[in-house]
């Protein structure tokens, strides 16, 4: 398993972060989504063999918010 830190930009409240866990979440791979909303950001566990990095920003951006890669 791996930590992967992303950057989530355009959060306002505590419905956002439910919104991105519950996607997160529910993709193949995800163990885990802490998503910090003052900090503006995501810290996910993941199986890299199962989910990448790239396709986790692919979900939450269709969300509408700006992801980068920390």
């Amino acid at each position: 398993m791996d930590n992967i830190e992303i950057v989530i930009g355009g959060m306002r409240s505590g419905l956002c972060v439910i919104d991105i866990q519950t996607v997160t979440e529910q993709m193949e791979g995800v163990f885990t989504s802490i998503i910090d909303l003052d900090g503006k950001k995501g810290i996910f566990e993941i199986d890299s063999s199962k989910v990448t990095v790239e396709q986790i920003i692919d979900e939450i951006s269709k969300l509408g918010y700006v992801v980068s890669i920390v």
